[in-house]
């Protein structure tokens, strides 16, 4: 039988009123926080199969390393003219084995793949999300027509000086320079381009440091869109930017709607965590 419970009257912001058919302030879609809080729970998701996966390649290193002292031990009793049909079996049963492994690791390797990439990508849309929003409350016309031609660290790069920012964001320094690599490496796991990796020397945790499919390199990246939302939001509305950024924070909300427009949720948001330690 569903609830009956009241709506607690705490649950809305002391000196807020809230009317629902208020039709001056609709509501929108809070597509940049459903971005963001997806990409922190692929991270999540992510870093706990990239544990796993260490297990299992330690498994299969290990297994390699017999292989190939295997193959060494065959290929000198070869040369010496012994009889090596034990040996050779011994062999052919370890390479075996270790094709099953290579199979099991497999399976472990996808979901790091899967989870980490889509948090890159869902990061930069999260960002450009954001960004959008602030420059349909700012700009207008011409202004607001070539904003929307530049690229998504360019939006972010030039907007603060547009606005007339003392602050600005500088490619050389994060969290810009941070969000830039995660634009990097999103672009580069899109336009993948296929390597040969042969079974001898294959190293699958290289190749996932290589693309920055690591818990550290996706944490910075979660980080670096975090410290833009807020050091922005702090230069343009003295706000620490919406909920859905803190949470580990009573105050974390999952993002679906917002009233207004983003001026309006980022007061809101000061209201609610002013004077909290982030």
């Amino acid at each position: 039988m569903p609830s009956t419970k009241p709506i607690q009257r705490s649950s809305v912001p002391k000196g807020i009123r809230v009317s629902i058919f208020r039709k001056t302030a609709p509501l929108r879609i809070e597509i940049a926080g459903i971005f963001f809080v997806a990409a922190m729970e692929n991270q999540a998701k992510g870093s706990h199969s990239y544990e796993r996966f260490i297990r299992k390649f330690s498994i299969f290193e290990r297994l390699r390393r017999r292989v190939f002292a295997a193959q060494e031990k065959v290929s000198k009793m070869r040369q010496g003219r012994r009889k090596v049909w034990h040996e050779s079996r011994r062999l052919e049963n370890l390479e075996t084995d270790l094709l099953h492994r290579l199979r099991d690791l497999e399976l472990s390797f996808e979901p790091v793949v899967q989870s980490f990439a889509s948090a890159y990508i869902l990061l930069v849309a999260s960002a450009e999300a954001f960004i959008n929003e602030i420059a349909d409350v700012e700009l207008k016309g011409r202004s607001e027509e070539e904003f929307d031609k530049l690229s998504v660290i360019g939006k972010w790069l030039f907007l603060p000086r547009l606005l007339g920012f003392r602050k600005k964001f500088k490619l050389d320094r994060d969290p810009l320079q941070g969000f830039a690599e995660v634009v990097r490496r999103r672009n580069k796991l899109i336009h993948h381009k296929a390597q040969a990796l042969p079974l001898e020397d294959f190293d699958p945790a290289q190749v996932l440091k290589d693309l920055g499919l690591t818990p550290q390199h996706v944490e910075r990246g979660v980080n670096c869109v975090r410290s833009l939302v807020r050091e922005f939001s702090l230069t343009w509305k003295g706000a620490y930017g919406p909920d859905w950024l803190y949470p580990n924070k009573n105050t974390f909300r999952r993002p679906c709607f917002f009233i207004g427009d983003r001026k309006a949720s980022l007061v809101l948001a000061s209201n609610k965590i002013d004077g909290a330690r982030l």
